[in-house]
């Protein structure tokens, strides 16, 4: 099968934001490498305001935060910090993102988030 490492690594963020190309990348990184998963973090990363907005895109992050490790879990911790949690929370998909980090962090990242 296709793996993230044949994508060409530049358009990944692009493909979070379409319908299809996000259900490949949940994918990937749902089954995937730890690589594809870290891969995946590096270009989205710089894109977060966008992903956790748009209908496709805040999935993506979701499953980031359900497969990744505890490193790829800080990395968009620190990225909700700097958005806000009280302004995600409030924005209809951002707040599926905020759920899901919830559920997935430990206790004491929960209580520095909130």
């Amino acid at each position: 099968g296709v793996t993230l490492f044949d994508v060409n690594a530049s358009i990944i963020a692009n493909l979070a934001i379409d319908p299809e190309g996000s259900r490949f990348l949940q994918k990937r990184i749902k089954l995937g490498t730890h690589e594809e998963r870290h891969l995946a973090l590096e270009k989205v990363l710089p894109h977060l305001a966008l992903l956790w907005q748009d209908a496709s895109g805040n999935y993506v992050l979701q499953q980031l935060l359900e497969h990744g490790d505890e490193e790829t879990r800080n990395e968009l911790m620190k990225g909700v910090e700097k958005e806000g949690v009280v302004a995600l929370s409030l924005h209809m998909h951002g707040c599926r993102v905020v759920q899901k980090a919830i559920k997935c962090l430990d206790q004491t990242q929960v209580t520095t988030l909130i």
